[in-house]
């Protein structure tokens, strides 16, 4: 009941922290995700948790990998009207340099 009274919203300020910080860690992920797969998602989570202030800790679930110079971020919404609305305007915030290499993808 006490859910009803939240304001599901996207925290726009950590979401353009988030890509910022993403935009100069873009080669240590790229270098350290296959041997450091563990230290790369537990930073990425760090910094992509705050964007979604209504979920729960730990709640989020996304993975990515980088093959033959293409990323792909897979962010899963689990059917949650407002996490998949806020994955997209994440997405739409995606800057070009990063989206020259790196697909973000909403799933289920």
């Amino acid at each position: 009941m006490f859910d009803l009274f939240l304001k599901k919203k996207i925290d726009i300020a950590a979401a353009k922290y988030f890509w910022g910080w993403f935009e100069e860690n873009e080669e240590w992920i790229i270098t350290n995700w296959k041997t450091n797969s563990m230290d790369v998602l537990n930073a990425i989570y760090a910094v992509i948790d705050p964007v979604f202030p209504y979920k729960k800790k730990n709640g989020l679930e996304f993975q990515f990998g980088f093959h033959e110079g293409r990323g792909e971020f897979e962010f899963f919404h689990a059917r949650q009207p407002a996490l998949k609305r806020d994955a997209e305007i994440l997405r739409g915030m995606m800057p070009e340099k990063i989206a020259a290499r790196w697909t973000f993808i909403i799933d289920k």
